[in-house]
C-alpha cells in the first residue's frame, strides 16, 4: 500500500466503527479550515489536523491516521464562490466556502445570531428562516443556494419603530416561550405561514409545529399562540 494509501485505510476503518448517530460532525467538520473528504461507510466525513474535538480524544486510530497523512492530503481547501444576498431587505456580497450552510453563513458571516444551530439534521426547527416567504431550514440549505433571493431572520420580523410581528406576539401574549431557543424557529414558520394575508386554519398551524422540538413550555402556551393567529382566542 502506498504512503497515501495506509493512512486513508486507517481513518475510513476508524469512521466507520463511529455510531450511527454521531451527533453534531456536520457543524463540527464544517469548522476545520484544512481537511480532507473521506468516503466511509456511513458517508463523507471530513478531518484535518487543525482541530481535534472531543469525539475524537478517545479514538487513537483516527488521531494516529491524521498524523500520518501526508501534508497534501490534510490541505485540500473547499471550493469557494462569490455570492450575493438580501437578508431583511439589506444586501450583501460575500465569498462564502461550498460546504458552507446558510444557518452558519448567517451567524457567523453576517451576525444575525438569532438563528439558531441546534440539530442540524433538519428535525428541531430552531435554525427556520424564511427564503423568498417560505419557511426553510437554514441548517440543510447551502449558502451558496440561496443566492439571488431574499432571506428574512427573526431580526427581521420586527418593524422599524419596534412593533412586534403577530407571530410574536401571539408567543409572547401566551406565554409560548420560556428559554426561548426554538422560539426564532417557531415564529419564523408561523409568520411565513400567515404571511401576505395567508389564513391557515387552526389544524394547518398546529400540523406544522411539529417540525419544532420545544423541551421547555410543554407546547400548551405555542398551542395557546395558534389559536389566536387563527382567531380562536
Amino acid at each position: 500500500m502506498d504512503s497515501a494509501g495506509q493512512p486513508r485505510a486507517l481513518f475510513q476503518a476508524a469512521l466507520e466503527n463511529l455510531p450511527a448517530g454521531f451527533g453534531g460532525r456536520n457543524r463540527i467538520f464544517s469548522r476545520l479550515p484544512d481537511c480532507v473528504l473521506i468516503s466511509a461507510e456511513r458517508g463523507w466525513y471530513c478531518a484535518g489536523r487543525q482541530y481535534l474535538f472531543e469525539y475524537l480524544l478517545g479514538m487513537p486510530a483516527i488521531l494516529d491516521a491524521i498524523a500520518e497523512m501526508p501534508l497534501h492530503l490534510t490541505e485540500a481547501r473547499m471550493s469557494e464562490h462569490h455570492i450575493e444576498i438580501s437578508v431583511n431587505g439589506r444586501r450583501y456580497a460575500a465569498i462564502v466556502e461550498a460546504r458552507t450552510s446558510l444557518g452558519e453563513f448567517l451567524r457567523d458571516g453576517l451576525g444575525y445570531t438569532g438563528t439558531h444551530l441546534a440539530c442540524e439534521h433538519g428535525v428541531c426547527g430552531a435554525c427556520t428562516v424564511m427564503l423568498d416567504g417560505k419557511a426553510v431550514r437554514s441548517c440543510l440549505m447551502l449558502a451558496v443556494q440561496a443566492g439571488g433571493q431574499e432571506v428574512t431572520t427573526i431580526e427581521g420580523l420586527t418593524g422599524p419603530d419596534g412593533t412586534l410581528h403577530p407571530a410574536q406576539q401571539a408567543l409572547r401574549d401566551n406565554y409560548g416561550l420560556q428559554c426561548g431557543f426554538c422560539t426564532p424557529g417557531v415564529a419564523m414558520t408561523l409568520a411565513a405561514l400567515t404571511g401576505n394575508g395567508a389564513k391557515p386554519s387552526l389544524q394547518e398551524l398546529e400540523a406544522a409545529m411539529s417540525g419544532h422540538v420545544c423541551r421547555c413550555t410543554g407546547y400548551q402556551g405555542i398551542r395557546r399562540a395558534i389559536r389566536q393567529l387563527a382567531g380562536g382566542a
